[in-house]
């Protein structure tokens, strides 16, 4: 069984590619870990599931270093107004870092690291919960 962080870390690889958020279905793309840490239903509709996609992400990018913020920023398209590839955000990022596309690829894989671990305590927590509670049943009394 993969731990939670690298199991994150493969989801959010996965978001990155092609138009990032603001492929139009982006909600089919969406991890069940993901699903969890954020508190995503399959059963919201398509533009709720990626408000509230782009708002959690968003709020784990600004938590992190200035630059890794804006790597995860970027890879991820989080601004609607991203360029529609991964490699056009990725040019854009090696010339807002002012550095090589190599260390733009490195910046991008520690954010995304630091955002899985960031999430990951998140998601252990949603799994807990559904150990013991069941879609359709609540407890009325405990005796």
């Amino acid at each position: 069984m993969e731990s939670v962080e690298t199991q994150l870390c493969a989801e959010l690889t996965h978001l990155r590619r092609g138009r990032g958020l603001n492929d139009p279905k982006v909600h089919t793309r969406i991890g069940p870990g993901l699903r969890q840490a954020l508190g995503i239903a399959v059963t919201d509709p398509a533009v709720e599931q990626r408000d509230q996609l782009r708002a959690g992400l968003n709020a784990a990018a600004r938590s992190l270093p200035p630059d890794l913020g804006l790597a995860m920023f970027e890879a991820l398209a989080i601004d609607r107004l991203s360029p529609p590839t991964l490699t056009a955000r990725e040019e854009r990022l090696t010339e807002a870092l002012k550095t090589g596309p190599r260390t733009v690829r490195r910046r991008i894989s520690e954010a995304t690291v630091l955002v899985a671990r960031n999430l990951a305590p998140r998601m252990a927590r949603a799994q807990a919960s559904e150990q013991f509670v069941k879609p359709g049943w609540e407890v009325e009394e405990l005796a």
